[in-house]
């Protein structure tokens, strides 16, 4: 199978910038579109429809949410006691893929670069 994956970070939300977010995934035009700062289910709603990917999860206060064209066996948010954020894992009916969204810490020193291994490594 080929799946034609796209990973955004709409940044902080991508609340009132929907149109704009929507303009870029139409022009990519991918299959599935995993999203960091995902925490308005309403904007991952619209943009769902807007992009006319049905397939969506989000929830309120997570950082990770997806739209898809293909159907989704199984969504689920884990939360690894060392990450900041959960992620979320997404399978692909029908097929043995399996996808994993991330948001990791942007700290940039080496204290920060350890801790997004130890979240990798969760």
């Amino acid at each position: 199978m080929i799946l034609k994956l796209l990973s955004y970070n709409i940044r902080f939300g991508g609340l009132k910038r929907e149109r704009e977010l929507a303009e870029v995934i139409r022009g990519i035009s991918p299959d599935l579109v995993v999203f960091q700062e995902a925490t308005d289910i309403e904007v991952i709603r619209r943009l769902a429809a807007d992009t006319g990917l049905p397939h969506w999860a989000a929830r309120a206060r997570h950082s990770i949410g997806y739209i898809s064209r293909l159907e989704i066996e199984h969504h689920e948010w884990h939360y690894p006691a060392e990450a900041k954020h959960s992620f979320l894992e997404i399978v692909v009916a029908g097929s043995e893929t399996r996808i994993f969204g991330l948001h990791l810490s942007s700290m940039f020193s080496k204290w920060g670069e350890r801790r997004r291994v130890r979240a990798l490594a969760e």
